[in-house]
């Protein structure tokens, strides 16, 4: 939200901000449009510094190097060691998605005051972000969602953020958003917003959904 602030002023301003040279996106994932919006109007240097309060900086990398859509942060730093757990059997998984856990000499062991009871995210040394990713054999983590933001759709479980992934790389589409309301027989629906762009073909957005 700050950064989106930050791309429009400078939009409306030219120059304004010339004197940043670098953007560093810290927390998870950055929409590619809102990075190419950074990189034409406020710089051209715009990192993503994945992570958080209890682990540090886990992943970095170059916008301009990554797939954004894809949900890429970066490579994992070498400081961190991270793994990716089966969501079915708890077991660490070699490739694929999975649960993303890490340890290392910077990430906390535990909150204080509160015991492993309490505070789910801490198991046997390792810290637990809530975070549902994949890892690349050389090291590039992309974050597929939340393990408490999954959708079981027909059986076929999947996140918010991979289905809007999806849906913005549709031809003519700007922006997407999904969320689940309930219909008039209170059975809960995924109900899609689309920001569309000149270009918009509805025919052609259904068949990039049905493929």
């Amino acid at each position: 939200a700050q950064l989106a602030v930050l791309a429009n002023y400078a939009e409306k301003n030219p120059g304004s901000l010339s004197f940043i040279q670098m953007v560093v996106c810290g927390g998870a994932r950055l929409s590619p449009a809102l990075a190419e919006k950074l990189r034409l109007h406020l710089c051209p240097r715009v990192l993503i510094a994945y992570g958080s309060s209890e682990g540090g900086i886990i992943a970095s990398g170059d916008t301009r190097r990554l797939d954004l859509a894809r949900g890429e942060v970066g490579h994992v730093v070498p400081s961190i060691e991270l793994q990716l757990l089966d969501e079915s059997s708890g077991e660490p998984v070699a490739s694929g998605r999975g649960i993303v856990r890490m340890r290392g000499e910077a990430v906390m062991d535990g909150t204080y005051g509160m015991g492993a009871e309490q505070d789910g995210r801490y198991i046997g040394g390792w810290f637990y972000p809530g975070d549902i990713g994949n890892l690349s054999p050389d090291g590039m983590l992309s974050l597929l969602g939340r393990t408490d933001n999954v959708l079981n759709v027909s059986g076929v479980k999947t996140t918010v953020e991979a289905i809007e992934a999806t849906l913005q790389s549709a031809p003519g589409v700007k922006e997407a958003a999904l969320t689940v309301m309930a219909d008039a027989q209170d059975v809960k629906r995924i109900t899609i917003y689309i920001v569309p762009t000149t270009n918009w073909s509805h025919a052609t957005f259904l068949e990039h959904c049905r493929a």
